[in-house]
């Protein structure tokens, strides 16, 4: 299933991979308040202004409709993909495409809790290269155990219509490794941990293992290279993760997002 919200001239759009899960997976709750989030995106200050060119963002989590899934770690990465390339070429220019304002695009990643409520906001500067980018944003604070969070994704289009912007959101809980986990974690090889994970419904740390002991064999022959492929597009399509195979992991290194000096995040307080 994807969920697609567009603009009115249908210029921009946002799009999330909604796999309709079974086995494992199929234990991550829906929230209660899934359909009724407030768009976090209405208390969006000045930010930069991105061209009229099509956006799209993909976060790569499964959900029954609605993006999440559990993670074991204190301060998860969540993933995007953004199929979306810079307007002119290295050949057209004299100095990276990046460094041209209309290649600059912002991100906004905002995290409430389970009833709402605002937590955190972070603003991040997304540079657009000559290819599709896996892009990573890691919480710089640590989630509370067994407790809910709502989190919301947009791309800054129009700061004065924040509706308007592209926008994805989920939800993430953080829960303890089990006894299991942890056996099973220890006599599995580095390349085969993102399958116990599968295998115990822990989407986040399963797709960020899977990511990248993948691209550490990238650099093997192309035989191999091609069976690391195959091996991603039949991961995705286990959720059925609609076309896991335009995510092509041999595309580029993940784009690490970068925090936007000229605006500051808001962090929690932790008392």
């Amino acid at each position: 299933m994807v969920a697609e919200r567009e603009t009115e001239a249908g210029a921009r759009s946002v799009v999330a991979l909604i796999p309709v899960l079974e086995a494992d997976f199929n234990q991550s709750p829906t929230p209660d308040n899934s359909d009724g989030l407030s768009n976090p995106e209405s208390e969006l200050s000045d930010s930069l202004v991105a061209n009229d060119n099509e956006v799209i963002a993909i976060p790569l989590i499964p959900t029954q409709g609605y993006v999440g899934g559990y993670t074991v770690s204190e301060q998860p990465i969540f993933w995007f993909y953004i199929p979306y390339v810079a307007e002119n070429t290295l050949a057209q220019t004299s100095h990276p495409v990046a460094d041209e304002p209309h290649n600059i695009r912002v991100g906004k990643f905002v995290l409430l809790d389970q009833n709402r409520n605002f937590i955190s906001s972070h603003l991040m500067a997304i540079e657009l290269l000559q290819s599709p980018r896996l892009m990573t944003f890691q919480l710089p604070f640590s989630l509370e155990l067994n407790k809910l969070y709502n989190w919301y994704f947009s791309i800054v289009c129009e700061p004065e219509k924040p509706s308007k912007n592209p926008a994805v959101r989920g939800w993430v809980e953080r829960i303890e490794r089990s006894p299991e986990l942890v056996s099973a974690l220890q006599y599995a090889s580095p390349s085969q941990e993102y399958l116990i994970y599968a295998e115990n419904g822990i989407w986040f740390e399963a797709l960020s293992e899977l990511i990248t002991s993948q691209q550490r064999l990238l650099s093997l022959e192309q035989a191999r290279r091609a069976q690391v492929q195959q091996d991603w597009v039949e991961f995705l399509a286990s959720v059925n993760i609609l076309n896991p195979e335009m995510i092509d992991l041999s595309l580029s290194e993940p784009l690490q997002v970068k925090e936007d000096l000229r605006h500051q995040s808001q962090l929690p307080v932790r008392m």
